[in-house]
């Protein structure tokens, strides 16, 4: 047996999958976003190649979200290793004797089994936030986070929403 610890990442080829891949290095030039392209064409490429569905891709400046199914444990861990690697040669222009130095992504990807309609519709507006905060800004981010803050108190106190805004500035008025 080698040194190396093996990692098992939760995965469930009956429900879909929450999937996010991280790098400290995508900054500037190496961005996702400044490479936003060839990253959607890459993932959408292989996703079809190994057969897995994208329900969701959300491509930030540094990590990369994306809501899937598939067939099978080897399918999907082929298409992240596929994917991450072709994604990470595109951007640091890392070639066979030129290396890129170091290594691209922040270790292993992130996943999560969404459990449930409730659980996917809570992905989905996360990813839709994600969306907004890239394209809008963080600022407009907050204001819908706040909107649905001031909703959610209004259903927990059973009072409109101007009320349950009411009682929210008072309280924030009161804490400062």
């Amino acid at each position: 047996m080698s040194g190396r610890r093996k990692v098992f990442r939760p995965l469930d080829r009956k429900r879909k999958l929450h999937l996010i891949l991280k790098s400290s290095h995508a900054r500037g030039s190496k961005s996702f976003i400044t490479n936003k392209l060839e990253v959607r064409r890459i993932i959408e490429t292989k996703a079809s190649k190994y057969g897995i569905v994208i329900h969701g891709l959300e491509i930030m400046r540094d990590h990369i979200h994306l809501f899937v199914s598939f067939k099978s444990r080897e399918l999907i861990q082929t298409f992240i290793k596929v994917s991450t690697g072709l994604i990470a040669r595109f951007i640091t222009k890392a070639r066979k004797g030129k290396p890129f130095g170091k290594r691209f992504w922040d270790g292993l990807a992130f996943t999560r089994i969404v459990k449930g309609r409730r659980d996917e519709a809570n992905l989905r507006s996360y990813l839709a936030k994600n969306r907004i905060e890239r394209e809008d800004g963080v600022e407009m981010r907050r204001a819908i986070e706040f909107h649905e803050r001031v909703e959610r108190e209004a259903r927990r106190q059973s009072v409109s929403y101007e009320q349950a805004l009411l009682k929210l500035f008072e309280s924030e008025r009161l804490a400062s």
